[in-house]
């Protein structure tokens, strides 16, 4: 659902003056062909595809991550390790809630809940994202790094699983 993170960062900031969306994996050719003819709005730059090892780098320096999936079967039935891998570089999400995204992302604490996939829905997380203040995005930073660490390190399961191990 790109087509619709950037017909929404377009809605809000059309001149690309305060928002900026790096769209890493697709090309730029894919994208405008997303885009069906219409421009690349000035607050999106089209990075294509990036090294694994230079991708942290980027989570780590953005505010937030976006999600947007469909409420599909394929969606509900499987996890997006994009997920947790911006929560594990400290990074909120603004995502919807599909599968069972909604144990670990919770309103205003690792990030934003969008009310759906369209564009209206993230029109509106976006304008909450942007109200604010640099101490409630810091304190989003460290709640998503600890819910990483919690529920997706390893290491919070290596005791239970080396006991189920053992019993085997």
């Amino acid at each position: 659902l790109l087509g619709n993170v950037i017909a929404g960062v377009d809605r809000i900031d059309p001149q690309g003056t305060r928002v900026r969306l790096l769209v890493m994996g697709p090309t730029l050719e894919q994208v405008k062909a997303l885009l069906q003819g219409r421009d690349i709005p000035p607050s999106v730059q089209v990075l294509g595809r990036v090294p694994q090892t230079e991708v942290a780098k980027f989570i780590t320096t953005a505010d937030f991550s976006v999600l947007l999936r469909e409420p599909a079967r394929f969606a509900n039935a499987g996890f997006p390790t994009k997920f947790v891998e911006s929560l594990a570089n400290g990074t909120p999400v603004i995502a919807n809630l599909t599968s069972d995204l909604g144990l670990y992302l919770h309103e205003g604490i690792e990030g934003l809940v969008c009310a759906g996939h369209s564009v209206d829905a993230f029109v509106d997380a976006l304008n909450r994202a942007l109200a604010l203040t640099s101490e409630q995005r810091l304190l989003m930073r460290k709640a998503a790094r600890q819910q990483a660490e919690t529920a997706f390190d390893f290491r919070a399961y290596a005791d239970e699983l080396s006991r189920f191990l053992q019993k085997l």
